[in-house]
C-alpha cells in the first residue's frame, strides 16, 4: 500500500496559494506540520476578507521555517507549476473536491467510512491475486 497526497486547490486563489505555501514548507522538510496548520486554521484562512498571503507567512513564522527561504518560495511563487499540475492530473481523474480517496484507480470520492475503503482493498486484492 502506498499513500499520496495531491493538492487539488478548488477553491480559488487563497487555496491555490496555500498549496503553493504547502509545497514551501515542503522544500524544508516540514510538509505535515504547514498543512496540518494550514487545515486547523481554514475556517479563518478562507473567509472572505482574510489577507490569507499574510496569514501563510505567518503560518511558517510559527512553525519556525526559516522565513527568507518560505517567503523567497512563496513570493516568487516557485511551486506554482507544480500545483497546477496536480490540480489538472486531478480533474483528469475525476476529482471534484477534497479529500478524495483512491484505491489502485477506483475512486471512492469521500467514502463514508473505513469498511468502505476496505471492501475496496479486498476487492482490489482478490483482483491481483487471480
Amino acid at each position: 500500500m502506498r499513500f499520496e497526497y495531491k493538492n487539488f486547490p478548488f477553491l480559488g486563489e487563497a487555496s491555490t496559494l496555500a498549496a503553493e505555501a504547502v509545497l514551501c514548507a515542503a522544500d524544508q522538510g516540514q510538509f505535515w506540520p504547514y498543512h496540518d496548520t494550514v487545515f486547523a486554521n481554514q475556517g479563518t484562512l478562507f473567509e472572505p476578507g482574510t489577507d490569507y498571503r499574510r496569514a501563510l507567512k505567518q503560518m511558517a513564522k510559527m512553525l519556525a521555517l526559516d522565513t527568507r527561504a518560505f517567503n523567497r518560495c512563496f513570493n516568487g511563487r516557485v511551486h506554482r507549476q507544480d500545483v497546477q499540475q496536480e490540480l489538472a492530473d486531478g480533474r483528469a481523474r475525476g476529482v471534484e473536491s477534497t479529500p478524495t480517496v483512491f484505491v489502485n484507480d477506483v475512486n471512492l470520492g469521500y467514502p463514508e467510512s473505513f469498511e468502505e475503503i476496505q471492501r475496496v482493498i479486498e476487492e482490489e486484492l482478490a483482483k491481483a491475486s487471480q
